[in-house]
């Protein structure tokens, strides 16, 4: 966690040789198809590419800069960003359009951090 973006590091790049610029717009090829399908008839996961347009669509409602994917030397990085692209670094504080009542970024890091501490089950 940083002040301004969440990273989410991953080893192992995209699979199948996909370019990160498909991502979310084309049919992506599954490492493990028994086990996808398995997960996805027991409702515990989807398979239908969805989540990358899921995503794209939430930054652009909320007024943010568009999340970054990055595949290099075999490991894959998402950049999700909480302001948008125009904001200068001194800014983070605060996502653009956020009212006083909004919550703080150590508060929305406290509430991920909760939240990630307590075990769950699909």
């Amino acid at each position: 966690m940083f002040s301004d973006r969440l990273e989410c590091w991953n080893p192992g790049g995209v699979y199948g040789g996909q370019s990160t610029n498909d991502l979310g717009y084309a049919n992506m090829p599954t490492r493990n198809p028994t086990l996808v399908s398995i997960l996805e008839i027991e409702k515990i996961a989807e398979n239908r590419h969805s989540g990358i347009p899921v995503i794209r669509d939430e930054a652009r409602t909320h007024g943010v800069r568009q999340p970054e994917f990055i595949d290099q030397r075999g490991s894959f990085l998402v950049r999700f960003f909480n302001s948008s692209a125009e904001t200068n670094a001194s800014d983070h504080d605060a996502t653009p359009g956020q009212d006083k009542n909004s919550p703080r970024p150590a508060d929305v890091e406290n509430t991920i951090l909760a939240y990630c501490a307590e075990p769950r089950l699909a």
